[in-house]
């Protein structure tokens, strides 16, 4: 029997007396895939061009945002988690720890050693704590006129700015 990707042949018809074969089969084309979700359905083999559809967890991130694209790609691609499992914050500020954790997911997570130096590392929330480590090893964060990096201080604009350029000049 012909298969997904593989011919068939029907067989051919063999006389019972004299063994001569009276008629001969037939190939049958392979069937091809059907895909349904990405899957085959009749093998299970997955469909190597399948685009799984795009599934936005943010209940407060919209289709019409001129942000939604960038969002579901950052969310996709590990880069933020958002504010909590449905919510991104859509309309709130970013800390300096929040940014510089973008950035470093964005470098892929490297291997971070050494501690924060800075006068008010203790402020430094757990979950950020390797990505600022980073980002000082490798001069995103230089800290203010008194060493401080003030992670959990909104980042201004210029500051948004100063460290896109840092990581892109790393």
């Amino acid at each position: 029997a012909a298969t997904c990707t593989e011919v068939g042949y029907t067989g051919d018809e063999v006389c019972t007396v004299c063994g001569e074969t009276v008629k001969k089969g037939t190939e049958i084309p392979a069937l091809g895939h059907k895909f349904e979700n990405g899957v085959c359905t009749v093998c299970g083999e997955k469909d190597p061009n399948y685009v799984a559809p795009v599934v936005n967890p943010f209940k407060d991130v919209e289709k019409t945002s001129p942000y939604y694209d960038a969002i579901i790609w950052a969310a996709k691609e590990e880069i933020t988690t958002g504010k909590t499992a449905d919510t991104f914050g859509i309309d709130e500020g970013c800390t300096r720890a929040q940014i510089v954790t973008f950035l470093y997911r964005l470098a892929g997570e490297p291997a971070v050693s050494g501690t924060i130096t800075a006068p008010d590392a203790s402020s430094v929330s757990t979950w950020a704590a390797d990505a600022m480590t980073w980002a000082m090893n490798i001069g995103l964060v230089e800290g203010d006129e008194n060493g401080a990096v003030t992670p959990t201080a909104t980042a201004t604009r210029a500051q948004a700015a100063a460290l896109i350029m840092r990581y892109l000049e790393a």
